[in-house]
């Protein structure tokens, strides 16, 4: 069942505490929908939110992070993840790798964008991938297929 990785990328640092823990929340939320959806998730806010006070964030966790995006299928870009020189950063290592990249459509519930030559408006449910509006179904291999990946 969990045969594919979902990295979630999105602010985590803030200039407020609250906004911090807000962010976290928001991935951490993200990562409950993706793992309940069939996918295996890394979520880097959750695993080290508290690492940037005894490590660099920009040479230690930064990196780091790159290595676990190299390491995932999918990276799901929350909706402010242009705010995040992380999130970025991240999303210039997946390019350079080829990974799916999908971005959450704002207004729209569990709608993403699928980012690549073509891009591609869906959604996704229990490891499966339905195209949106039409609700056609297409496997992992038939997404790849079709953003020519």
């Amino acid at each position: 069942m969990y045969d594919k990785v979902a990295y979630i990328s999105g602010p985590l640092r803030a200039s407020t505490i609250e906004q911090t823990e807000a962010n976290i929340t928001a991935a951490e939320n993200e990562a409950l929908w993706w793992l309940s959806n069939g996918f295996a998730v890394i979520c880097p806010h959750k695993n080290g939110r508290d690492f940037g006070q005894v490590l660099n964030v920009e040479k230690v966790i930064l990196a780091a992070d790159e290595e676990l995006v190299s390491r995932c299928d999918i990276i799901v870009m929350l909706y402010n993840w242009t705010t995040s020189a992380g999130s970025v950063r991240e999303r210039k290592r997946a390019l350079r790798e080829d990974k799916v990249i999908m971005a959450k459509r704002g207004g729209l519930l569990n709608v993403y964008r699928v980012y690549s030559r073509h891009s591609l408006d869906m959604t996704i449910g229990k490891g499966k991938f339905f195209l949106y509006p039409s609700g056609e179904t297409l496997s992992w291999e038939g997404l790849l297929e079709r953003i020519n990946l």
